[in-house]
C-alpha cells in the first residue's frame, strides 16, 4: 500500500497467484506461481 497499490480483503473468496519480483541488490528475478494455476510466472 505504501507504493500506491490498492489492497482489498474478503472472506471466503480464493484466487490464483502468479508473481515476479526483481531483487535489485543481486540483479535477479524471482518467479512464483500457485500450483492450482495453469500458467507460469516468467520474466526476462
Amino acid at each position: 500500500m505504501r507504493k500506491g497499490h490498492k489492497i482489498g480483503y474478503g472472506l471466503g473468496s480464493y484466487g490464483g497467484y502468479q508473481a515476479i519480483m526483481l531483487d535489485v541488490k543481486n540483479k535477479v528475478y524471482h518467479g512464483a506461481t500457485e500450483s492450482r494455476k495453469d500458467g507460469q510466472a516468467a520474466g526476462y
